[in-house]
């Protein structure tokens, strides 16, 4: 088996097609059968089925797939960082982030990574969890910091916990809940909402009104961003969920609605049968300092 045959292999995969998998590795479709054929003799399983549709992996193919992409992403890591080696130069270091890490927390860690390796180059990449876990698998990033559903955990995956993130039910200062001494959940299902627009939010507010025996509100507005989510809540009247990190000092307040707050927990998402290099442990620990112990930390 060698890396030639694996990016053969990703290609026919991607492309479900042998021969547009050959033009896109510039070889003849014979040879790119050959190839794989080769590669099933190395790993003594059929990885892939042809049909009328095209071409499908069978169960061995999709796990040989994941790992496939995990080596190809390695092997550039490696021949870049000799490189960087052969020059004189750091490490290489790739993170994935939830949006309220950006301005919490993980930009006082970089500084400091930076300041005590001054050689290093790193690579932040704002993504949600769903993006973050296929990341990781694939090998595209080392790390993800991240508010991790428990429910949404995936096997090969490490968790490790910084700090519990507290989230609440916001309104603006001027809207006619603000202040309430209480709110039913009656009163929230008619109110405009805005939702991260994730599965894993969505599932918890269905889940959330559900318990309170409530339909989804009527009014809704999904977006892809927690900074859009906050203008909505101050300056539109509409409610939101939002991590308590991310509110502060915003005009807006927290609703006494039922059940609320509801505590996530930020940590660290790693490969767990892949060891971090000593670059990524450093950042670890720096963002072990960086998180207070009771508290801080945002939506992935």
């Amino acid at each position: 088996m060698d890396l030639r045959q694996l990016r053969h292999f990703i290609a026919v995969v991607e492309q479900g097609s042998f021969s547009r998998a050959a033009q896109q590795v510039h070889l003849t479709q014979p040879a790119l059968t050959r190839s794989i054929r080769a590669l099933e003799d190395f790993v003594g399983a059929q990885l892939l089925d042809r049909g009328t549709s095209g071409v499908r992996s069978t169960r061995a193919g999709q796990a040989m797939y994941q790992h496939a992409k995990f080596m190809i992403n390695e092997a550039e890591r490696a021949r870049h960082e000799v490189r960087l080696a052969a020059e004189g130069l750091g490490g290489e270091l790739t993170l994935a982030v939830g949006e309220m890490f950006i301005d919490h927390h993980i930009h006082r860690a970089i500084a400091r990574l930076l300041a005590d390796h001054d050689r290093v180059s790193v690579t932040v990449r704002q993504v949600f969890i769903e993006e973050a876990v296929p990341l990781l698998l694939d090998g595209q990033v080392d790390l993800a910091l991240a508010v991790a559903p428990a429910s949404r955990m995936q096997t090969g995956l490490a968790f490790q916990a910084l700090a519990p993130v507290p989230f609440a039910v916001y309104a603006g200062t001027d809207h006619a809940l603000a202040g309430a001494p209480s709110v039913t959940m009656a009163d929230l299902t008619r109110q405009r909402w805005a939702l991260l627009d994730r599965p894993h939010a969505d599932d918890f507010m269905v889940r959330y009104f559900a318990a309170g025996r409530q339909a989804m509100p009527a009014t809704v507005v999904r977006v892809d961003s927690l900074a859009l989510m906050r203008s909505l809540v101050v300056h539109e009247g509409f409610l939101a969920l939002l991590p308590t990190d991310m509110m502060a000092g915003s005009a807006a307040m927290v609703l006494a609605a039922p059940d609320m707050p509801v505590i996530r927990q930020a940590g660290l998402l790693h490969r767990s049968d892949a060891p971090l290099r000593p670059l990524a442990q450093r950042l670890v620990s720096l963002l072990r300092d960086a998180f207070p112990p009771a508290g801080g930390g945002g939506p992935a």
